[in-house]
């Protein structure tokens, strides 16, 4: 009830005066004023129920000429007239008087402190003191008391509810940039960014607001969702890194817009522990965007860049957060990994390529390689296990370097026993399966080359070491430099006999992110069954599809890296199976796997839920449990 249409206004009567003076009142103002008017107000001033609608709206405990005074300063110096109130011992007619100035102020300028203040005082009002003042002044008036505090608690929260109403249409009044500073600058400052709990205005302020402002949003997250969509078929496109930074300048710029007019909500669902939906949704979008663009495209620097714009905005959505720090923590390894990484390859092209210029200097070569790398490892215990990760790569680089330089010297010198001491030596240090195979089969090559050495035997065949060396150190050192290495042309290959190398095996491919993919439908969400897919004894990353075997259909899709697991989660009961391939940095398979079918089961029990938890192990260890089925890899 706002204080103009109060019925203690209309009939200019307070809150002690009888019924019957009521009655002589509106008697006299029949003469001026609408009689329906009046005998309305009359019939809520002296209905008991009725009446205390119109008592909450009012100053209780204020005399005629106070309540007359309060009247005249709020509306003339409403600003000075908050100012002059106690923070202390406010009564309920005081915090009213301080709305009623609220009302009248002109500029939007104080509005954020006094709003706060209100707020403030609203939720201090002592609900018995109020309800003895209510009921003292009905004795006088001779008016049937409050029947109990609960009647008078249910007025105050209507009334709540109504100023929330006047007082959001108010500060409407001065246009939506006002009313979105206003809000936000006040519930950031209540609840220390969504730390504390809020005043109970605030809250349903920001009820109204965001549902005022739903449409704004939907727009303004509209222009997020096309940005996104084209800056990742840009990419598909092979779009330049200028042009990329661009795309998410103008992602930022529409990003930004529609996080100022959620800020508010964000903060009042925070500070009440819940989540809004609607940033979590499009967190959700820009978080496959940043896997996309690192996963499929190796952009790095913009998927960190679109993570850290994620944890700026969605700040208050403490899910996302913590999602956007981890994500932001395994780019940051992975970068640093890759920098070490490189690193290493350019030291160690650097070493090869010396030794093609001068075989004899391979031994030599070779033992400051092992010394760099020995120093490296020394310390391994004491670091971080991402840090760990990358010196084992690192390892597998300086390896195949020294073997590369051992192949040149050994081929000008003939020195095998020398060669396969020193790769016994190194072979301590190989952790990568195909690493540790390239060195048995060195140490075979190695071995028949001393055989037939002191059988005087002039056909050596380390040349195919040699062949087999140089193509996996050079492979490594071109996919990591611009410029191809300077060895292994034909004419600096040992004229020996020599055995037919083995085919190239795969590399692993770089920058996979476990994660669903993007584009794929997100199915059978319907129940709570869980399928881990573990792929931690694997040395290749993987993509993973799960059918559905009655539908014939892909319901989940997502990339696992070498080394970690996946748990799809919300499956609806049925029967599954898992199909897979591999992912390469050189290559693109030809076939995958799919595993045997497989049921998930849901029921309900007196106890709770029983539902299927199932893990599948891809990798074909001895105990692993996943048995498969090779197929093409266009049926994944």
């Amino acid at each position: 009830m706002r204080y103009e249409n109060n019925p203690f206004n209309i009939l200019h009567v307070s809150m002690r005066d009888s019924q019957e003076k009521i009655l002589d009142k509106v008697e006299d103002l029949s003469l001026t004023l609408d009689e329906a008017l009046c005998s309305q107000a009359s019939s809520i001033l002296t209905n008991p129920t009725k009446r205390i609608e119109a008592e909450v709206s009012w100053f209780p405990g204020y005399t005629p000429k106070k309540v007359k005074e309060a009247l005249e300063d709020a509306k003339s110096t409403p600003d000075e007239f908050i100012d002059n109130f106690s923070e202390d011992a406010l009564s309920y007619a005081d915090v009213n008087a301080e709305i009623l100035a609220f009302l009248n102020i002109p500029y939007p300028n104080l509005l954020k402190d006094y709003l706060l203040k209100i707020a403030s005082d609203l939720e201090n009002v002592d609900n018995d003191a109020l309800f003895n003042e209510l009921n003292k002044e009905r004795n006088v008036a001779g008016i049937p008391a409050i029947p109990n505090l609960d009647v008078l608690t249910t007025a105050l929260n209507n009334r709540q509810k109504e100023l929330a109403e006047i007082i959001y249409s108010f500060v409407k009044s001065f246009g939506q940039d006002k009313l979105v500073d206003i809000l936000t600058s006040a519930i950031e400052e209540s609840t220390d960014l969504g730390d504390l709990e809020s005043e109970a205005l605030l809250l349903q302020l920001i009820e109204k607001y965001e549902v005022d402002i739903q449409s704004s949003l939907e727009d303004a997250a509209s222009k997020v969702e096309q940005q996104i969509a084209f800056i990742r078929d840009s990419a598909d496109k092979g779009i330049s890194d200028e042009e990329l930074n661009s795309a998410i300048d103008t992602l930022d710029s529409f990003l930004k817009a529609w996080d100022r007019l959620a800020q508010p909500i964000q903060v009042s669902m925070q500070s009440q522990g819940l989540e809004h939906s609607a940033s979590k949704d499009l967190a959700y979008s820009i978080r496959q965007l940043a896997l996309k663009l690192y996963n499929e495209h190796s952009h790095l620097d913009a998927s960190k860049r679109i993570i850290e714009l994620m944890k700026s905005v969605f700040a208050e959505v403490l899910t996302v957060a913590e999602t956007s720090d981890e994500d932001m923590t395994v780019l940051n390894r992975i970068n640093m990994r890759d920098v070490l990484v490189s690193k290493a390859f350019s030291n160690c092209d650097k070493h090869v390529n010396e030794v093609n210029s001068d075989p004899k200097s391979g031994y030599r070569v070779a033992n400051v390689l092992l010394s760099e790398l020995e120093e490296k490892l020394k310390n391994s215990a004491n670091i971080a296990p991402h840090e760990a990760a990358s010196l084992d790569e690192i390892a597998d680089v300086y390896i195949n370097a020294m073997l590369a330089c051992l192949v040149k010297w050994g081929n000008t010198t003939k020195n095998w026993h020398k060669c396969y001491e020193f790769t016994k030596k190194i072979s301590k240090y190989a952790k990568n399966p195909d690493t540790i195979a390239h060195i048995n089969k060195n140490f075979k090559i190695l071995y028949e080359n001393m055989t037939e050495q002191s059988n005087s035997t002039s056909n050596n065949k380390f040349g195919c070491l040699g062949v087999i060396a140089v193509i996996l150190i050079l492979f490594f050192v071109l996919g990591s430099h611009s410029g191809p290495s300077k060895s292994s042309s034909p004419s600096n290959r040992p004229q020996t006999t020599q055995r037919q190398p083995s085919s190239q095996k795969p590399i692993p491919r770089k920058n996979v992110i476990t994660g669903y993919e993007e584009k794929h439908p997100y199915l059978n969400d319907e129940g709570l069954c869980e399928i881990t897919i573990d792929n931690k004894k694997n040395d290749m990353p993987v993509y993973v599809r799960i059918w559905d075997v009655q539908q014939q259909n892909p319901v989940r899709a997502f990339y696992i890296r070498q080394g970690e697991s996946f748990t799809a989660k919300e499956l609806t009961p049925g029967k599954y199976e898992v199909r897979y391939r591999e992912l390469y940095e050189n290559d693109t398979p030809s076939y995958g796997s799919k595993s045997e079918p497989f049921s998930l089961e849901q029921r309900r029990t007196p106890t709770g839920t029983e539902y299927s938890t199932l893990s599948l192990t891809l990798y074909k260890v001895r105990n692993g449990n996943t048995r498969t089925e090779r197929i093409n890899a266009n049926d994944i």
